[in-house]
Formats: structure tokens, sequence, C-alpha cells
């Protein structure tokens, strides 16, 4: 097995890929509804920007946390 595959291996067994893509679609469903209700409320353009931008900053965020701790019945744990 080479390294790519080593690698990926363990981002599934480590589930960064499903954390990732769930945190995508969370990210984007929250900006959608950003577009859609801080105009109404009569927030400036740049409300919407800026949940934008903490979506994409938040996204490493996730993918180091995945990789660091994993959820197990017993709690969080450190792998």
């Amino acid at each position: 097995m080479n390294r790519f595959e080593r690698l990926v291996s363990e981002l599934r067994r480590r589930k960064v890929l499903r954390s990732a893509v769930v945190y995508a679609i969370a990210a984007v469903a929250i900006v959608q509804a950003a577009e859609s209700v801080l105009p109404r409320l009569g927030s400036p353009d740049t409300a919407v920007t800026f949940v934008l931008i903490v979506g994409l900053l938040g996204l490493p965020v996730v993918v180091v946390l995945a990789w660091v701790y994993q959820i197990t019945p017993d709690g969080v744990r450190r792998t």
C-alpha cells in the first residue's frame, strides 16, 4: 500500500472525511439562511460575508479536531 492509500485509510478510520462533509453541508445551510435572513433584519452586506468567512475558516479547525479526537461510546478520546 502506498502513502496515499494509507493516508486515505487513516482519514476514513478517524472519520475525518465524514466530519468535513457534515461540516461543509452545515456551513452551506447556515450561509444560505444568513443570505435570506440578515438583509431582512437590516444588517449590512458585510454580515453575510462575515458568516461565509467564519464558515470557511472553521473547516480546517474541524478537520484537525476530527484527526486528533475520536468520539466513542465512553466519550471523547484523544487518538
